[in-house]
């Protein structure tokens, strides 16, 4: 899903609710308007309102205001004794929205309120295909780590990331490369990464290679107006997470061919590559040809980190 299918979709939540609340005050309100004396009192009650609030406006005499908020309490009260003869209160004819803070707009003064921001999270989260339960520095555990050059990495590998996604967009590395041996934390540091970035509102995606290359395969053998969605899933997030390149098999016409354009289109727009690996620059190289590797290690805009140790994973199964 698109950046802006997901604000779409949002905002039309947003939007239900709030006719949702609306809808049901409005209903009872209809039913009310049937009796005289509600309709009377209820726009007694707005003029009287509207008056003391511009004589207060205008600091008009203190005594003369008390008179009339007088009048008013008596309004409110022949109001309420009407409310309860139908069986209501005041909440049944106002409408009773979500969100206090922002009357299910999603919005405060023209900003994103903090209930929008959580449901747009979870859809982003959704959206991500990455577990919510693994994808958090909070998990990372230095206890683990008996090695000191592994552990001396992987505290170094955390902090770099943390202030990259903290720069962001202001970066000057858009492809980065997480190379070592299974189990060392690469999946794990990519997921804590992506999760951040999450947190920031940024479209991220994290897939598999091995699901991504099915992708391409489903691009490449579809002729319907579907053809195309299949590319934009990997190439529209501001972050694509590729998990355990070189795993995934190699399809003629199809694997290395599509990568390569992703990559190259991913760099062109500007957007933020992130590839965990087994593979070393010269099986990258093997695997996938020159044009693949001058991309994935292009100094200017690629940083590969590498990742040595035992292995994490193992560990935890102790």
């Amino acid at each position: 899903m698109k950046k802006s299918e997901i604000i779409a979709y949002l905002n039309g939540i947003f939007a239900e609710k709030q006719a949702r609340a609306s809808a049901k005050a409005e209903t009872n309100i209809q039913k009310l308007q049937k009796d005289k004396n509600f309709v009377k009192t209820d726009r007694n009650i707005r003029i009287l309102t509207a008056d003391i609030g511009k004589k207060k406006a205008f600091n008009e005499d203190k005594k003369t205001i008390q008179n009339l908020s007088k009048v008013l309490d008596n309004y409110k009260q022949e109001h309420a004794n009407i409310l309860k003869k139908y069986g209501m209160t005041e909440k049944d004819i106002t409408p009773q929205y979500e969100c206090k803070k922002c009357s299910d707009t999603g919005r405060v003064h023209g900003k994103p309120c903090d209930c929008y921001k959580k449901e747009y999270y979870k859809l982003l989260l959704i959206n991500s295909n990455i577990s919510t339960t693994l994808a958090s520095f909070d998990l990372f555990d230095e206890k683990l780590l008996t090695n000191q050059n592994q552990k001396e990495t992987l505290i170094k590998c955390k902090n770099f990331l943390n202030s990259y996604v903290s720069k962001y967009p202001n970066i000057d590395k858009h492809t980065i490369m997480l190379s070592g041996k299974t189990g060392v934390g690469k999946t794990f540091l990519a997921q804590c990464t992506a999760n951040e970035f999450i947190k920031k509102g940024i479209l991220t995606l994290f897939i598999s290679a091995f699901n991504m290359n099915n992708n391409f395969l489903k691009y490449h053998t579809t002729f319907t107006e579907d053809k195309q969605s299949y590319y934009e899933m990997v190439y529209e997030p501001d972050v694509l997470i590729i998990d355990d390149l070189g795993t995934e098999p190699l399809l003629k016409n199809v694997t290395t061919n599509y990568l390569c354009s992703l990559l190259n289109d991913r760099y062109d727009a500007k957007k933020i590559t992130i590839i965990t690996t087994n593979f070393g620059p010269s099986e990258i190289s093997a695997k996938y040809g020159e044009r693949i590797f001058s991309r994935l290690f292009n100094k200017a805009d690629s940083l590969l980190i590498k990742i040595d140790g035992d292995d994490l994973r193992i560990k935890q199964k102790k």
